[in-house]
């Protein structure tokens, strides 16, 4: 399995606490992203308003990307230790502050997270087609790599007790650290150019 064709990290990743600098936030707190797609997704915007409203756990910050078209119904809840942007460009800059991250179930999203090591609270879009992103959210889920919450059962306290998991269990974000990342393949493109070469030439 070659993986999907992404933009591959800078090698090494970027420093971490200057990152999260460059989005003022304390660099000794967990950093969370939140993500629905370029589009935004309206679910995930919804419990993650009612979840911020409640109050997030301590030494968490959030950078919140709600797509374009519903920022205007988010962008208040921004905070000392929330960002909220209608779309992240260029995402790297998100990316290499995060330490986690609430995502859709698509395969490139999976794989730009896999690739920074980020694992992900995987809530996967229903009618995607074939049910494709439940299926990533499983595999990831059985490698250790990921949650998942199906979309009818997403709540705030669901995503409290999930997120909570994460933040406040340093070994069990590690571990899961891990396991996205050895499931990473960072080079798909050139690797993926590489075989359609080797078709062509034999």
């Amino acid at each position: 399995d070659s993986g999907n064709p992404i933009e591959p990290p800078p090698d090494p990743l970027p420093d971490k606490a200057a990152a999260r600098s460059a989005w003022k936030f304390a660099s000794d707190g967990r950093v969370m992203l939140v993500y629905g797609g370029s589009q935004g997704s309206r679910a995930i915007n919804e419990a993650v308003a009612a979840w911020i409203k409640r109050g997030l756990p301590n030494g968490l910050n959030v950078i919140w990307a709600t797509g374009q078209g519903t920022f205007a119904d988010y962008s208040a809840l921004e905070a000392d230790r929330v960002r909220v942007r209608a779309y992240l460009a260029p995402v790297s800059e998100a990316y290499a502050a995060s330490d986690f991250a609430i995502s859709r179930g698509g395969a490139m999203a999976t794989a730009e997270l896999a690739a920074w090591g980020i694992p992900p609270i995987v809530i996967p879009l229903p009618t995607a087609a074939a049910d494709h992103q439940t299926a990533n959210a499983k595999a990831l889920a059985a490698a250790g790599a990921a949650e998942m919450i199906v979309e009818s059962r997403l709540n705030p306290e669901i995503l409290d007790a999930s997120v909570r998991t994460l933040s406040d269990n340093p070994s069990v974000l590690a571990e899961r650290s891990a396991a996205v990342r050895a499931r990473a393949r960072p080079h798909a493109a050139r690797d993926i150019a590489g075989h359609v070469l080797e078709l062509a030439t034999s």
